[in-house]
């Protein structure tokens, strides 16, 4: 988790918006991104431009 606090406030720092989403469906990430077998997704971290900047 400290990994994705160090990329939250450095997107902070570039004025661009970050947030972390926990509930989606697993499954369909997994098939999306991918991922081998032995790898699960337990988060998202969204980055992009933000609405008020």
């Amino acid at each position: 988790m400290a990994r994705l606090q160090n990329v939250h406030l450095q997107s902070t720092a570039l004025g661009v918006g970050c947030v972390l989403v926990a509930g989606f469906d697993d499954s369909r990430v997994k098939e999306a991104l991918k991922l081998p077998t032995d790898l699960e997704p337990t988060a998202l971290l969204c980055i992009g431009q933000r609405r008020d900047a």
